[in-house]
């Protein structure tokens, strides 16, 4: 039994970058679970992540910075967590 992917997406209003990487995420894997979190709400997110975004971020410690593709969101949602950023 295959455990469905988990992600975070840090985005905010009318990032249309947030929305294609949500578009990649979900033509990768339609199952994946993304969890969305709107940096705007947030100054400490806002801080480290407003020049960043959109960011995927899986488990603790690996995230994708945009720009990436279909190939960079397969290895991630393929991945078991390892701990390493990209």
């Amino acid at each position: 039994m295959t455990k469905t992917p988990e992600v975070t997406l840090y985005t905010t209003k009318g990032c249309h970058l947030c929305e294609k990487a949500r578009e990649l995420v979900l033509t990768v894997n339609p199952d994946t679970l993304i969890h969305e979190v709107d940096i705007a709400e947030d100054d400490t997110l806002m801080e480290e992540y407003q020049t960043w975004i959109p960011v995927l971020r899986r488990g603790p410690l690996r995230e994708l910075v945009w720009p990436f593709g279909l190939l960079e969101v397969n290895a991630m949602l393929s991945e078991s967590g390892s701990p390493h950023k990209a």
